[in-house]
């Protein structure tokens, strides 16, 4: 895929592009002049660009996060482990440092409740 100069600005630092297997939408992280920490944004592909960015804004109950996570591969494979771990690749923890979220809401919640 190419995300080219279709979106971003030369005076921001845009990194860690996690993009949709269907390819229809790129997350990325950016930080931009005058700002102390860097934000997360959506584009979306619309034909052959892609949209302009949408500031994925803090909510403050949802937490963003990547992972190199990877479970060890001892050798030699049986044809079952070789396909076992090529389906792994699809997984949450396949060490591509994907961007996940999980809300926050339920402990947040809980905890205002006491």
């Amino acid at each position: 895929m190419d995300v080219g100069s279709s979106f971003g600005d030369p005076a921001t630092q845009d990194v860690d592009p996690a993009v949709a297997p269907d390819e229809s939408f790129l997350v990325f992280g950016s930080m931009h002049p005058g700002r102390d920490h860097e934000r997360l944004f959506i584009v979306f592909k619309e034909g052959a660009a892609w949209s302009a960015p949408t500031d994925l804004g803090p909510d403050f109950r949802t937490l963003y996060f990547s992972t190199d996570r990877v479970t060890p591969v001892a050798y030699p494979r049986s044809r079952a482990q070789a396909e076992a771990d090529h389906a792994r690749i699809q997984s949450w923890d396949n060490g591509n440092q994907n961007i996940w979220s999980i809300s926050l809401a339920p402990w947040l919640d809980a905890h205002q409740r006491q």
